[in-house]
């Protein structure tokens, strides 16, 4: 991810960009849904093939939500 980021010179840095991709990328590891900004959440998409099957992948709270209770869990 941090490869894309940095080969994408036009894009601008925000001061917790970095934050949010070495956590997230974490976060990807180990949880059946993630949420983040749209950005992050597009270049984690970008490495989806190599990603676990059944990760989620949410750029809105909302969305998580509706996945949570379409699965029966309460948020």
């Amino acid at each position: 991810m941090l490869y894309l980021r940095f080969r994408n010179a036009h894009d601008n840095w925000e001061a917790n960009d970095l934050t949010d991709m070495n956590f997230l990328c974490a976060a990807v590891g180990y949880a059946d849904i993630t949420i983040g900004e749209k950005k992050t959440i597009d270049y984690l998409r970008r490495g989806e093939p190599r990603e676990r099957p059944g990760l989620q992948l949410c750029p809105r709270l909302s969305e998580a939500v509706e996945i949570l209770a379409a699965r029966g869990t309460t948020p």
